[in-house]
């Protein structure tokens, strides 16, 4: 927050006939505008921006949700060059890392029994067990300029 994405993405978009993509987990929630720094309409000076304000707050949206929409609005928009401007590299690497999510049922339990784990032996601890099942997935990876098939697409 507060390290001028929102002013970049909009110079970027005007540059290159652009749409800004939003790829930060706060901003897709309606109403929580002043909190997340969401982009107001005249800060967007026309430019088209898509994947904000599209979730109720109350309602649970995944990385899973968001990779879904994100990869509609690709498809929508492969004529057109797109910026994509956030924070939440989880949501970044969705789209760069070829991450593949499945949709499932939120597990409550098992949940719980993490964060019990962590508060008890730390997150170093749950980390490890993580490494432990999938030590490939915990390698690091750096996001594409531009990618592959889009070549239509700054991140």
């Amino acid at each position: 927050t507060a390290v001028g994405k929102t002013k970049m993405s909009v110079a970027l978009a005007k540059k290159y006939n652009a749409v800004v993509v939003n790829a930060d987990s706060m901003q897709v929630y309606k109403r929580l505008d002043i909190g997340t720094a969401k982009v107001t309409e005249e800060e967007k000076e026309g430019v088209k921006h898509l994947l904000f304000d599209i979730v109720n707050p109350e309602d649970m949206y995944t990385v899973y949700d968001y990779q879904k929409h994100l990869r509609k609005v690709l498809d929508e928009y492969s004529n057109q060059n797109i910026v994509i401007v956030g924070g939440t590299g989880l949501y970044i690497n969705a789209l760069t890392c070829n991450m593949n999510f499945t949709e499932s049922e939120k597990d409550d339990e098992y949940r719980d029994k993490l964060s019990k784990l962590m508060d008890e032996e730390g997150p170093e601890y749950v980390h490890n067990m993580l490494k432990e099942i999938d030590n490939e997935k915990m390698v690091l990876q750096t996001p594409f300029l531009v990618l592959n098939n889009y070549s239509n697409i700054f991140i």
